[in-house]
């Protein structure tokens, strides 16, 4: 797993489509907005909102192969958490 952290963000990178923990109450905020990223096609599966404590475990869609590969992006907000298109340079299609 490959991370990397903005003012507001936090992106994991997997290329294998295995599960993984984070411990999000490591991230600023009390909630954070989460969903899938998919770099082959721009394509985006929501997971939701979730608050930011304790460890959670996250689930890439698809089977767990290399090269299916996908960027979880956790985005801090507040409530309620508005912050579609806020990580710079993801052009996520709908």
């Amino acid at each position: 797993i490959l991370a990397t952290r903005g003012k507001a963000y936090v992106l994991f990178y997997t290329y294998n489509g295995r599960d993984f923990k984070v411990e999000v109450s490591k991230i600023k905020g009390e909630r954070l907005h989460s969903y899938w990223y998919s770099p082959r096609d721009g394509s985006r599966v929501e997971i939701g909102n979730l608050t930011s404590y304790g460890q959670k475990n996250f689930n890439p869609p698809g089977e767990k192969q290399n090269g299916n590969d996908w960027v979880l992006v956790l985005e801090e907000c507040d409530v309620p958490c508005m912050l579609e298109g806020m990580v710079p340079n993801l052009n996520i299609k709908k």
